[in-house]
């Protein structure tokens, strides 16, 4: 078992496609920027697999022509994204651009695919609901003001409860 803190990047041929009906099924896995349009059923797999070790692919998350997204090419010209770099979602923030390139001297029928990565500390903000409160009700309407006024009563006298229960517990500790 590993740090959920490491930085862990998987490189690979999957021979899995993912499509964007993946985008929607599983946001926190996949982007929407994918090559094809259904997932296969490697694909499904690869989905499955990284979202039980909360890792994304990283190619599905920045924009690029599809030139830059097809990772091998079937001898009748059928292209296809088949190679992929899966990322610690902890480290989405890291990821710069993910895409591949044709390189014609590597010997291989799949393409490069790379990905740029600048470490970043910072944290992902979590989306809280902001209430907006209308204050200028509570000057003018009387019943409004009464039940406000209740209410924060009822918070000051239990947390003198909880204050009382807090002195009369570290006094039974202290004797």
């Amino acid at each position: 078992a590993t740090s959920k803190h490491n930085f862990i990047v998987v490189m690979g041929y999957f021979n899995a496609r993912i499509g964007k009906d993946s985008a929607n099924t599983s946001p926190r896995t996949c982007g929407k920027y994918t090559f094809h349009e259904t997932t296969s059923n490697n694909g499904e797999r690869l989905l499955s697999l990284c979202e039980s070790t909360q890792m994304r692919i990283a190619s599905t998350f920045r924009p690029h022509k599809p030139t830059h997204q097809w990772t091998w090419q079937h001898p009748n010209g059928f292209k296809v994204q088949i190679d992929h770099i899966l990322i610690m979602g902890k480290w989405i923030n890291s990821l710069k651009d993910c895409r591949s390139y044709s390189r014609p001297d590597l010997n291989s029928d799949h393409r490069i695919v790379t990905a740029k990565v600048k470490i970043s500390y910072r944290v992902t903000k979590s989306k809280t609901e902001r209430i907006n409160i209308d204050y200028t009700a509570l000057s003018k309407d009387p019943e409004l003001q009464m039940k406000y006024s209740l209410e924060v009563s009822n918070r000051f006298q239990e947390l003198a409860r909880q204050e009382a229960n807090n002195f009369s517990a570290q006094k039974q500790y202290d004797d």
